[in-house]
């Protein structure tokens, strides 16, 4: 502070004030700075909010294909209602073994 008491007071008033509009300045970029720091978290939020409604869009599409798989049990007749499989002729046993006496015979 001895440089101060040599100045004439219109200096000091001087120096005084740049250094009130240095500290604005500063105070100006802190604030700038806690702007920014603000408009990304608004963008994380943002993003979070996109990525729920394509969560909420997944379940719903999940619920739609439920119901479709739902709708389609109902309308394919089930095992009950279904036609009995024919029965087997009796004559593939006989075939199988004539097949059978042939491949003896070739021993």
């Amino acid at each position: 502070m001895g440089t101060l008491s040599v100045l004439c007071p219109k200096s000091k008033l001087l120096l005084y004030l740049l250094l009130y509009l240095q500290l604005l300045l500063y105070l100006q970029l802190y604030l700038q700075l806690l702007l920014y720091l603000l408009l990304y978290l608004q963008l994380l939020l943002y993003l979070l909010l996109y990525l729920q409604l394509l969560l909420y869009l997944q379940l719903l599409l999940y619920l739609l294909l439920y119901l479709q798989l739902l709708l389609y049990l109902q309308l394919v007749p089930t095992a009950a209602a279904a036609p009995a499989a024919p029965a087997v002729p009796a004559a593939v046993p006989a075939a199988a073994s004539s097949l059978g006496d042939h491949t003896q015979s070739l021993l």
